[in-house]
């Protein structure tokens, strides 16, 4: 007889249990739920403040004209695609001062290094910021310089990380450059012999 109260009073005791040990583990469950919601959460904000400070920062450079643009690819209205150097493939500007060079490893060109070297003037400098972090950046100026080429126009569209692309026309032609713009201290360039051919 005791041994059958003892037997019913344990199956008791287990019914009890069973349902505050399920309730517990769902509680820890759902707090391990939230806890990596929030994490995720967390790391979409941070990465979205990377973002923007990132974003604020190429656009400073570009808004103050105190950078570089240098390429790694070039193309030109024929649509081949050549792998350049980007120390001699630049766009240099620093205030109204620009500096617009491209150059092929082992030719010999007009400014020494394979190619052409434009030192000048900005004109008609138009910067727009994009209407939201997720739209490219872009620029719009002409070059003034003593040369033989007219008035370059140069559009740039700059993207995150600042990723850039630009187009160059200059006497009906274009040049498509491919590359990265950096701030003036960042950038290593040599600046080639100027071509010095009036207009």
């Amino acid at each position: 007889m005791k041994k059958s109260l003892l037997i019913a009073a344990t199956f008791i005791a287990v019914l009890f249990l069973i349902p505050q040990y399920g309730s517990s583990q769902e509680s820890n469950a759902n707090q391990m739920s939230l806890t990596r919601k929030q994490e995720k959460e967390q790391k979409k904000k941070a990465k979205e403040a990377a973002a923007l400070a990132d974003r604020e920062k190429y656009a400073k450079l570009l808004q103050d004209k105190q950078y570089v643009f240098m390429a790694n690819s070039l193309s030109g209205d024929a649509g081949a695609t050549y792998s350049i150097t980007p120390k001699f493939n630049f766009l240099k500007v620093a205030g109204e001062s620009v500096v617009f060079q491209f150059a092929f490893d082992g030719l010999v060109g007009w400014n020494g290094i394979g190619g052409m070297t434009m030192v000048g003037e900005l004109e008609d400098y138009r910067f727009d910021p994009g209407k939201s972090i997720k739209k490219p950046m872009r620029v719009n100026a002409r070059i003034e310089a003593n040369v033989i080429y007219g008035k370059p126009y140069v559009t740039m569209t700059v993207f995150e990380e600042g990723y850039a692309r630009i187009t160059v026309t200059i006497k009906g032609g274009t040049l498509n450059m491919s590359g990265q713009v950096v701030s003036l201290e960042d950038a290593d360039v040599y600046t080639g012999s100027e071509n010095y051919i009036v207009k």
